[in-house]
């Protein structure tokens, strides 16, 4: 009996076990489903009989009645209110109607699902709160700056716009919507008719201190009459100010940063091969205009047959340039380079008339023009670690590969066997012969390697230009340059040759022009091996009784 007892507890409880996590999946369940409608402002609930009759009154002839329909299809939202609102934008002539419907649109994106629609909407309300915010209070009618043409916005939809501000602010879950919703909010807040409200906004921008609201806060300190508020304007666009300059000087030195590494990856290779081999390639930079070539191809291909996984082409690439250009190189320097040693004219002749030949052939199969090659999906974008500093994912994975591949050089130099037989051939040609390293083979692997890295450096310079047959001739001098900045052969004087002359024309182009700065950049070169013809790596040569060795 006492068993009979335990089985119907036991079989109770078990019962209400499944009974109470049922209850708990459907309630997951239906947070789920409503997860993705968290972030919606919702529209006002018309009858369809009223929202076909706030439509025609669009095609109204007076202009008021228009306006009127425009306010109250902004509250209502809804794609058809939208459409209908485009429809009479494409063919409204009145610029104030005009003005109307746009902000009316604006309004009906804040309340989207898609988060990107709703930044676009709260953006656009801000740039006109920013015009608008000159204007004193809400009562009669509200002019425009002269930017819009004296237009006159009807107070009851300004109020509107406000609402919906607020009302979107406080259900808004992402960061960046929220910032530029409450910005708007703040702009409106600059016109208003309290001096205590226009000088907490002017406080706020003061301390958001974002340069794209220096001209909002310039225009409302033309205007403004109250000293508190004036000097409350004063400091705030003493803020913005400098926080322009800052993150104009840090934007800069990332820029020249990102451009350092485009020219370490480039002169690695031919600081290599220059520094085992002696060989100054000519045609350097347009194993280089081939590696952005293989990106476009490589997209293309995607584009055409994997278009599901386009994104991917880039994991493609990437393998593929490297490929391609070292084994290109492998069979210029099997084919041409090996014969012409010790002739140094005769190999700068020879390079260049490959790098003419490539050129054309490139001209040839591809155009003449310059071609865009469209950047993969996962490197849009990018991060904002200060206000008004951006940084593009494209120029920071630039910089993230280029440490990577410099990395992966050293440890190869410096970690492994054929490393040591490489640096035993930079340093004692014949020596190394003479103790059984293959100096042949070592030619081919360097020369393969150096233009190898040249085609993965082209890759990666086609994300922040286009591409085209004379593209590897804009970089080979500057690579030139950084190889004898840094000292034939070391990889520590590349990169500081590379970073240095990159800094250096980024700086320079800032406070002159692109063409003034190289040239100023060329002639600070020209200077300093006048002083240090060795480099920053100084490289001393001894002779010995007939053996030569070299320290660094």
């Amino acid at each position: 009996m006492f068993i009979l007892n335990l089985n119907k507890n036991k079989s109770a409880l078990l019962n209400q076990f499944y009974l109470n996590f049922s209850k708990q999946i459907a309630i997951f369940l239906i947070i789920f489903l409503l997860l993705p409608f968290a972030n919606v402002v919702y529209s006002e609930t018309v009858s369809e009989e009223e929202l076909d009759y706030y439509v025609s009154m669009l095609s109204n002839e007076r202009a008021k009645v228009r306006k009127s329909a425009i306010i109250e299809l902004a509250k209502i939202g809804g794609s058809k209110a939208e459409d209908a609102l485009n429809d009479l934008w494409n063919d409204e002539m009145v610029e104030d109607i005009i003005f109307a419907i746009e902000l009316a649109l604006d309004t009906i994106h804040l309340k989207s699902t898609d988060t990107s629609t709703r930044l676009i909407g709260a953006k656009e309300i801000g740039a006109k709160a920013g015009t608008l915010s000159a204007t004193s209070g809400l009562e009669g009618e509200i002019q425009a700056e002269e930017l819009f043409q004296q237009i006159v916005v009807d107070p009851s939809q300004k109020r509107n716009v406000i609402d919906t501000l607020h009302h979107a602010l406080e259900i808004e879950k992402n960061k960046k919507v929220k910032h530029k919703i409450e910005e708007a909010i703040q702009k409106f807040r600059l016109g208003d008719s309290d001096a205590k409200v226009r000088r907490e906004a002017a406080e706020y921008f003061g301390e958001v201190a974002d340069p794209d609201n220096v001209m909002v806060l310039g225009r409302a300190l033309y205007k403004e009459k109250d000293e508190e508020v004036r000097a409350a304007l004063e400091k705030a666009v003493a803020n913005v100010e400098w926080n322009e300059q800052v993150a104009i000087t840090l934007k800069q030195l990332f820029n020249g940063f990102t451009i350092s590494s485009q020219y370490l990856l480039i002169a690695l290779g031919l600081a290599i091969t220059f520094g085992v081999m002696g060989v100054i390639n000519l045609a350097h930079g347009e194993f280089m205009m081939l590696g952005c070539y293989v990106a476009l191809v490589s997209q293309s291909i995607f584009a055409s047959y994997f278009q599901p996984v386009l994104g991917l082409y880039w994991a493609l690439a990437i393998p593929l340039a490297f490929i391609f250009t070292a084994g290109l190189g492998w069979g210029l320097e099997r084919g041409v380079i090996r014969f012409l040693y010790k002739r140094p004219l005769d190999t700068l002749l020879a390079t260049w008339g490959v790098s003419l030949i490539l050129q054309q052939a490139v001209r040839n199969y591809f155009g003449a023009n310059n071609i865009d090659v469209p950047s993969p999906s996962w490197l849009l974008g990018g991060i904002d670690p200060l206000v008004g500093l951006h940084l593009p994912f494209k120029r920071l994975y630039i910089i993230g590969f280029t440490i990577c591949v410099v990395t992966a050089v050293y440890w190869l130099f410096y970690r492994t066997r054929f490393g040591l037989k490489i640096r035993a051939v930079m340093q004692n040609r014949n020596m190394a012969n003479c103790l059984g390293i293959s100096t042949q083979r070592v030619n081919a692997f360097t020369f393969a390697l150096g233009s190898g890295l040249a085609g993965v450096a082209g890759c990666n310079m086609s994300l922040l230009s286009s591409v085209g047959p004379s593209t590897g001739q804009n970089y080979i001098v500057d690579c030139f340059m950084v190889v004898v900045l840094g000292g034939v052969g070391k990889i520590v004087g590349t990169i500081a040759g590379a970073f240095g002359l990159g800094e250096t024309n980024a700086i320079l182009e800032f406070f002159t022009s692109p063409n003034i700065g190289k040239a100023v950049a060329f002639i600070l070169v020209i200077i300093f091996l006048r002083f240090r013809p060795t480099g920053f790596s100084a490289t001393s040569v001894r002779e010995d009784k007939g053996i030569v060795s070299i320290t660094g």
